[in-house]
């Protein structure tokens, strides 16, 4: 061992240090020294003569030999060391990242601004929770935070009404908005601290702590700042639409996010001027330990980019580095981000909160064998596109073009075949959820207009110019399911009050008076629809631990059977009746349940078909392909939104590494 650790050559030594190793623990092991040439010189020859005569002519016993072998073994060690040293691997593996589900201890984020932050030193979670479900105006009862070594949330006394909040660069203090005033409050506890009195600045929001000392915050009349111990406000522009500002280090610039248009921009503080740094995106974040700027885009995925903080420009492409996070467009999302590379976020709340933010968004069709077409249609507003029954058209609720806020929700048809303009078939109202009827002659949609309670079931005949008719009114939202046969439509009630009845429905489109309850579900059953046969219905419902894909018989809701295997959502039919397809609970692969039908259903195998991010889209007639929306950076990508119900939230330890393997290696 030693005799080839002391070869000249690298080449001939141990490569590394674990075959060295395992040749000392080899007693068979074996040696034979490559040759040397002879040395020619009497210096070469004298080079040898020392160690020669140690161990030829030196007459003391065995202490001055064992002298010269330790010696000798010293010289290969330390020969031995330096050839590890010249031949040495890499630095082990940084730690990888790992993920794990946040248990809110019952707790909720009510206000769809909300969430939940996490200390600049990675050791606390601070967010404000309250009851009643998600809106855009509720208060909470408090800040709520916990310690890395505590299992559960504890509220901090005197927070009532918070709603944003934000840790202080050394993760002893938050500051947090109530909309009326701004506060600072010890993570320890105490009483807080005004840092602005209410009244002083109307609609005070998003403050962002940084490390110069200044509270940056929004308000109705712009972006400003204060010192985080109170004093003069300064203006920093007059845009009312910007949120989630955060300033850059050296204090020369902030982000933010704004919806005038929808945009990350940069507000350079020395030149008092604002520019897009990417558009159609919300909530940046800037990451100095690895040098990427963040931000969400109108799918809700988060992106990363190479970002140069003195000149506020990003320096190279961009990446997909995490799908499906609580977004509210056009201002918000839920993320934060430690230094010491902890990530926390939310995942699936979207609270139905759109805007023009969705503008840019265009179609896909994603065959099962992998061929996946962008359809030639400009990006606008596009929202469930659903297919006609001879395949060749989609309908789907938005906007136009240029999704102008005066248009609303329409429903429209579209083409494929002709590729022509699209038609618009509602001119009142906010639409959605449109349906083709078996014979393509008719849509039916729900639709909040002018009479309605929320919204209730309407159906438009593509042969006339006769306005939409009004087929189901029941108290509070009716949301269409399916329409399986031409005097069918399925569709589900939600109530308005607590005398109202949620359940699923059907209806006659021809006879309003028709409407009789199928089911009334004790858990929530989403995207119903009705087999071939007319004698099932699939549903994903959360009757279970988590939601599952069921099928139940029908017309009568009586025996019910399992499908899914450790989650699923939004079934789908097989023309043939015989498989239903179906999405795992992140909905980002679509699966295929094979079943027996007789005598009573029963799954034969379950297996995936192909990764696809599901968005609302459809099945095609033919059963081979799949229509969803995508952003137009997503369609060059071919990367689909993928928006997770319900809300889950997550930390991911070492996070850095996975962005660093997401964005292409290293720091920038």
């Amino acid at each position: 061992v030693l005799a080839r650790s002391l070869e000249k050559l690298p080449a001939d030594r141990f490569p590394n240090a674990g075959e060295f190793k395992s040749a000392l623990a080899n007693e068979s092991y074996r040696y034979t020294a490559v040759p040397q040439p002879v040395p020619d010189t009497a210096a070469g020859a004298a080079a040898t003569a020392p160690i020669e005569a140690v161990a030829a002519t030196n007459p003391a016993p065995k202490r001055t030999a064992l002298i010269a072998t330790a010696t000798v073994a010293g010289l290969a060690i330390i020969a031995a060391i330096a050839g590890w040293t010249r031949s040495a691997p890499e630095p082990p593996a940084p730690a990888p990242a790992m993920r794990a589900e946040l248990d809110l201890g019952g707790n909720e984020i009510t206000n769809i601004s909300g969430e939940i932050i996490i200390s600049p030193d990675g050791s606390r979670l601070a967010a404000p929770f309250g009851a009643g479900g998600l809106n855009i105006g509720a208060r909470s009862d408090g800040l709520w935070i916990r310690n890395s070594d505590e299992s559960d949330f504890r509220l901090i006394p005197g927070t009532q009404g918070a709603v944003q909040a934000s840790f202080s660069p050394d993760s002893r203090w938050i500051v947090y908005s109530d909309r009326e005033g701004l506060y600072r409050v010890s993570v320890e506890g105490g009483a807080p601290q005004p840092i602005l009195l209410p009244g002083e600045v109307a609609g005070v929001s998003f403050p962002s702590w940084g490390v110069d000392g200044w509270v940056v915050f929004s308000s109705r009349e712009g972006l400003a700042r204060v010192r985080d111990t109170g004093g003069p406000v300064e203006e920093i522009n007059d845009d009312a639409t910007a949120y989630s500002a955060r300033g850059l280090p050296g204090g020369r610039a902030i982000i933010y996010s704004a919806a005038n248009p929808a945009a990350v921009w940069v507000q350079d503080l020395g030149s008092d001027s604002a520019r897009v740094l990417v558009p159609d995106a919300i909530d940046p974040t800037f990451i100095p330990a690895t040098g990427h700027l963040l931000w969400i885009d109108g799918a809700r995925a988060l992106w990363a980019a190479p970002f140069d903080p003195d000149r506020a420009e990003i320096v190279g492409d961009r990446s997909l580095v995490l799908p499906g996070l609580s977004a509210f467009p056009p201002l918000f999302g839920r993320y934060s981000v430690s230094s010491d590379g902890t990530l926390v976020y939310s995942s699936g709340a979207t609270g139905g909160f759109r805007g023009r933010f969705g503008a840019g968004r265009q179609l896909l069709v994603a065959g099962f064998d992998g061929d996946r077409q962008v359809v030639e249609l400009d990006p606008r507003v596009v929202v469930n596109p659903t297919w006609s029954p001879d395949g060749r058209s989609v309908a789907y609720s938005g906007t136009g073009p240029n999704a102008s806020d005066s248009e609303g929700n329409a429903i429209w048809t579209y083409d494929l075949e002709l590729e022509s303009a699209p038609v618009r078939i509602t001119n009142e109202g906010t639409n959605f959820g449109p349906l083709w009827s078996p014979d393509g002659r008719r849509i039916a949609f729900s639709s909040a207009r002018e009479g309605t309670d929320e919204s209730d079931l309407f159906v438009k005949s593509l042969d006339t110019d006769d306005p939409p008719r009004l087929v189901a009114r029941l108290p509070g939202r009716q949301t269409t399911m399916d329409w399986p046969e031409e005097n069918l439509i399925v569709f589900e009630s939600f109530p308005a009050g607590s005398d109202a009845a949620y359940g699923i429905y059907t209806v006659d489109p021809d006879d309003s008076a028709s409407v009789r309850p199928y089911w009334t579900p004790e858990a929530d059953a989403n995207s119903v629809k009705i087999s071939p046969d007319g004698t099932l219905a699939a549903y994903d419902s959360n009757e279970s631990d988590q939601r599952e894909v069921y099928v139940r018989s029908f017309p009568e809701p009586r025996q019910e059977t399992l499908i899914s295997e450790r989650g699923g959502v939004a079934p789908f039919w097989s023309p043939g009746g015989d498989t239903l397809y179906y999405f795992n609970l992140t909905r980002d692969t679509l699966y295929a349940a094979r079943l027996r039908l007789e005598p009573t259903p029963a799954v034969l195998s379950r297996e995936p078909v192909m990764a696809l991010q599901l968005t609302g889209g459809d099945l095609h007639p033919d059963g081979d392909r799949f229509i969803e929306t995508v952003t137009a950076e997503q369609a060059a990508q071919d990367v689909a939104d993928s928006p997770p119900a319900p809300e889950r939230h997550f930390v991911v330890t070492n996070w850095f590494e996975e962005l660093r393997a997401r964005t292409g290696g290293g720091d920038n």
